[in-house]
């Protein structure tokens, strides 16, 4: 391993733990490198508990260091990443403690949302929302889990919009992109989930009938699900 400080940071990746990141054009380097590193992520190239420099990272996108500094601090601004003092970033790794404070949350915040949208009237057209769910079944059986997992996440956002509360939706959104862009590669194997994908329609279809007691069950039991899916596909974090 090859240790060098530049400006501030240490590159100090081994060229078998170098994480797998396209050279960038000049347009929206930030941006774009934000987009890389989240890619990263979801492959599972940068791993939890490993830390990394903006400077070797910059390096394998083929840019100045600064965009990537500025993305990885946009990152730890979302809790996705952490900053270590001298070296660099890192990847935290989801304990069971993490997990159970975020299925805590989303039964507190996403189970009266759901039977809310049921109990309006009129009710709103979930003709989009039922698209969202064939798309996530659809990804699931082609075992692409990162697209599976964002119409997922497009799907309870937007099921979650037509309560028209923008604040609960931002907050159910930041605290789902602490899980979801972590073990993708061993997601895709974890039976809960498979369960859990079949489970979209028949929250639409208990909204549709304004079945608010069978929308509280189903929704509950879907992010109970999902947490164990989660806490089954998260890797020992690396020493």
């Amino acid at each position: 391993m090859v240790t060098r400080r530049l400006g501030g940071d240490v590159e100090s990746i081994a060229p078998s733990t170098r994480p797998d990141l396209p050279e960038l054009s000049v347009r929206s380097l930030r941006a774009q490198a934000a987009d890389a590193i989240r890619a990263a992520i979801v492959s599972g190239s940068l791993e939890p508990g490993r830390v990394y420099s903006a400077v070797a990272l910059a390096r394998e996108l083929g840019v100045s260091a600064t965009p990537v500094r500025e993305a990885m601090h946009a990152f730890v601004n979302a809790g996705l990443m952490e900053t270590v003092r001298n070296r660099g970033f890192r990847m935290p790794a989801l304990s069971a403690k993490d997990l159970d404070n975020v299925e805590e949350i989303r039964l507190f915040i996403e189970v009266p949302a759901t039977v809310k949208v049921a109990g309006m009237n009129p009710r709103p057209s979930l003709d989009h929302l039922r698209a969202l769910a064939d798309a996530v079944t659809r990804q699931s059986n082609a075992g692409d889990v990162a697209e599976m997992l964002e119409a997922d996440q497009r799907f309870h956002l937007g099921l979650m919009a037509l309560g028209e509360n923008e604040l609960l939706t931002d907050t159910v959104e930041r605290i789902r992109d602490r899980t979801r862009l972590y073990s993708l590669p061993r997601l895709a194997t974890q039976p809960p989930l498979e369960v859990s994908v079949g489970e979209h329609h028949l929250i639409l279809d208990a909204v549709e009938r304004g079945d608010a007691v069978e929308c509280e069950r189903l929704t509950r039991q879907h992010i109970m699900r999902t947490r164990a899916a989660w806490a089954a596909a998260t890797p020992t974090p690396t020493p």
